[in-house]
């Protein structure tokens, strides 16, 4: 789940970048950190918020979530 406060991605563009992370080996934390930061990099909104919602693997959930400070957490 993206939230992005400000500039909105072309959605065509922002699904194939995600679709490009099918083919990615890294921890599920390093991924959500690195979308939020190069959308944070190409969008420079005044809020952004990255949830990774997936599958369990061996019975333990890992849905990391990353966002800016200001949205009242």
């Amino acid at each position: 789940v993206i939230t992005i406060g400000g500039t909105q991605p072309d959605p065509a563009h922002l699904l194939a970048y995600l679709v490009s992370y099918r083919s990615t080996f890294d921890f599920h934390e390093t991924c959500v950190e690195r979308i939020y930061k190069d959308l944070w990099e190409c969008l420079r909104p005044h809020e952004l918020e990255v949830q990774g919602k997936f599958r369990r693997r061996g019975g333990i959930a890992i849905n990391p979530v990353r966002f800016t400070s200001n949205l009242g957490r």
